[in-house]
């Protein structure tokens, strides 16, 4: 062996053995993993796009859909002498994976979805959050745009009109794209332009409001946290006001973190909530000759703590029972909490308890004052949410009713067997166009019942 040689090979095992070389192969290696972690959680597949775009659109009796004065969007029954009540239906966590280790659980998601809706036939559809569920582990993809777009291709194949408030999953931290790409696809597919969405982002309301061909009545009352903020109009056969439907994004986690808890929904979002609510009533007041504040309902993703302690509360001082879908009370079941009367009316707390008792709801963290707000406005006279597969109950709480949608999921929560969970709400209200009359009617569909 040469000593020109043996100095190379000194030289080599130097460089090998220095602390620059280490870190530049470590930082090569860590590259070409985040690179092909990259590409896997950008991974969609078409088949399952293919698939939602393929079934015929449900027909429902025709409605009428505009920008109206306030600008948000209005709905309402085209035939005039058609005076049955106008028919919602909530959906939730639907939990799209669009992966591919997720092909059997999101046909079964949008059959169940489908099924659903055609039993049905509503006038138009409320979505409360997580249609998708972009968690890697599960899905092989966190690419949440691609899931989206599955869910949409099936809302409108579907054909009827439908909005949407956001959940937890729709944009995880580690997710491929944030909340404002997904609202620009959103207001892609909105009514205005060619679809189903009455999906309305603030920025759309911030445009209309500086067009000088459109004249909003009033002030709108923008720049607030979250992303999902606006109403939908719900019009009596002869364009009356029936009900306006808020749509409020509770947000996600604490501080973005996946630990701390669920967030809640914000002051500037309550505050928001209040002005606009009343520019919304006094808009419809002038046109209708009426007056006060509007009766609204409440769409929503995470629980309230209202939901938490109202449970808790009854299962303390009621007889509670219990069977193989969780705990439930009897029908009709009534009590005084803290000097407010409660009204359980139906459904199950399915998600068991935690060590120290008391039932798993998993709601935000922190008291927000929203419902303390809904409260003390009195329009508000129920709530809709989702986010807990498994709780399913309605309860009426200072006057308010306290609602837990049937999910659609089948990929957080595996179980097929699970039909009692699942299946869609039912919000009937009246046409008081000839009596004045407000009335409305909450019930369930479950799977189970419309299960080939």
């Amino acid at each position: 062996m040469t000593k020109q040689f043996k100095l190379k090979k000194r030289v080599f095992k130097g460089m090998l053995n220095s602390v620059f070389f280490r870190t530049g192969i470590a930082l090569m290696v860590l590259f070409l993993l985040t690179s092909m972690m990259a590409f896997l959680f950008s991974i969609g597949t078409t088949d399952i796009l293919e698939y939602a775009l393929s079934f015929e659109a449900i027909q429902t009796r025709e409605t009428v859909i505009e920008r109206d004065a306030t600008g948000y969007y209005s709905i309402k029954v085209a035939n005039e002498a058609d005076t049955t009540p106008i028919k919602i239906l909530q959906l939730t966590d639907i939990h799209l994976g669009n992966g591919v280790c997720t092909q059997k659980q999101d046909r079964y998601a949008i059959n169940a979805v489908y099924k659903v809706v055609k039993a049905v036939e509503p006038d138009l559809i409320m979505v409360t959050g997580d249609s998708v569920y972009p968690v890697f582990i599960q899905t092989m993809t966190s690419n949440n745009l691609e899931q989206t777009k599955v869910f949409c291709n099936m809302m409108e194949s579907i054909g009827i009109p439908w909005a949407y408030a956001y959940g937890n999953h729709d944009e995880e931290v580690y997710a491929t794209h944030r909340k404002s790409s997904l609202t620009s696809y959103y207001q892609s597919i909105s009514y205005e332009n060619g679809g189903k969405c009455l999906f309305t982002p603030e920025q759309r309301m911030i445009d209309l409001e500086n067009d000088t061909e459109f004249e909003m009545y009033g002030e709108f009352s923008g720049d607030v946290y979250g992303d999902s903020n606006y109403f939908i109009n719900v019009l009596n056969s002869d364009s009356s006001l029936n009900t306006t439907c808020l749509v409020i994004d509770s947000n996600m986690y604490i501080e973005g973190s996946l630990t701390d808890g669920y967030d809640n929904i914000h002051e500037d979002q309550i505050e928001w909530y209040e002005k606009e609510l009343t520019r919304v009533s006094n808009c419809y007041n002038a046109q209708d000759g009426t007056s006060g504040l509007a009766n609204s309902l409440a769409f929503y993703h995470i629980p309230s703590q209202e939901y938490y302690d109202v449970w808790n509360a009854l299962e303390k001082q009621c007889t509670k029972l219990t069977d193989e879908w969780g705990t439930h009370f009897a029908e009709g079941t009534t009590e005084n909490i803290d000097g407010n009367d409660v009204y359980y009316h139906y459904g199950y707390m399915g998600e068991g308890y935690r060590d120290n008792g008391e039932a798993i709801i998993s709601d935000a963290k922190y008291s927000d004052l929203f419902f303390e707000k809904l409260v003390e406005l009195g329009s508000t006279k129920a709530t809709f949410v989702g986010h807990d597969h498994k709780n399913t109950y309605s309860v009426t709480y200072k006057g308010i009713i306290l609602n837990f949608g049937l999910s659609i999921d089948n990929l957080a929560y595996v179980d097929v067997a699970d039909y009692e969970y699942r299946g869609g709400t039912i919000i009937e209200l009246d046409d008081f166009s000839a009596d004045g009359v407000w009335n409305m009617t909450i019930s369930q569909l479950k799977l189970s019942d419309i299960v080939d």
